[in-house]
């Protein structure tokens, strides 16, 4: 379960945020910080961030899940993030290995001028290009931009998430509100909140901002944004510094 999307700012922008969580079983992240990109990786082989030529692509688990025969694929963001520079590309990459493989999960790939928000659906997958849109935000359940989601469906964590992100998305004036976005508590701690501290389910282990234009990413892993430092990564200086703690 996770919370991604991104935010426009007056001189034209985008910033990719995700707020990550996984099940309650303890799963470590590591930061893959090399010339070729800054990438997210788990011990499940999954793997997200943003390459050298300023491409991002991250996942998020599709409610409610899809069961395919195909075999499943955890791991097509490593050849995206490794091997693309256009979106369209990759995005056309993602197209037709999904003809061969079971994705499992929705997809966001971007850079600052195009994104694409891909939807697993039981009966197809669809490729929205978001044009022009400022901001943008997702969560796990499938048809999210056509409406015709089941949101009568089990996953409330998933629509009160949502609700909460476009909320504040709204309310996000300038760069670093993003950081109070991937920290709220506004349905409670416990609760179905973008930052989750509930450790009997899926619950929050980190968050991230990337910007492309800047080759630039903030990330904080292995906790809670609303207690933990951010690190800077940045491709084009090669350097590492912490910023505050936002709460």
């Amino acid at each position: 379960m996770c919370t991604a999307g991104f935010w426009t700012d007056e001189a034209g922008i985008r910033h990719y945020f995700k707020n990550r969580m996984l099940s309650k079983t303890p799963q470590h992240q590591v930061v893959d910080f090399s010339k070729e990109g800054i990438f997210i990786k788990d011990e499940h082989g999954r793997f997200e961030g943003m390459n050298k030529y300023g491409l991002y692509a991250v996942s998020l688990s599709m409610e409610p899940r899809v069961k395919r025969k195909k075999p499943r694929r955890e791991d097509i963001n490593k050849d995206i993030l490794l091997n693309f520079k256009s979106v369209v590309k990759a995005v056309e990459f993602f197209k037709e290995e999904s003809e061969k493989y079971d994705m499992g999960f929705n997809e966001l790939i971007g850079n600052n001028d195009k994104t694409f928000y891909i939807e697993v659906t039981p009966n197809e997958i669809v490729f929205s290009d978001l044009g022009k849109t400022s901001n943008f935000a997702c969560t796990n359940h499938s048809l999210l931009l056509t409406n015709q989601g089941n949101w009568q469906d089990t996953n409330n964590s998933s629509h009160k998430r949502l609700q909460s992100a476009r909320n504040q998305l709204l309310q996000v004036k300038k760069y670093d509100d993003l950081k109070h976005l991937l920290s709220s508590h506004d349905n409670g701690k416990e609760g179905f909140s973008i930052c989750s501290h509930d450790r009997t389910q899926s619950h929050t282990v980190g968050a991230y901002v990337f910007t492309p234009s800047e080759k630039r990413g903030k990330i904080c892993l292995n906790g809670f944004p609303c207690e933990k430092d951010f690190q800077i990564f940045d491709l084009r200086n090669k350097r590492e510094q912490k910023f505050g703690i936002y709460k």
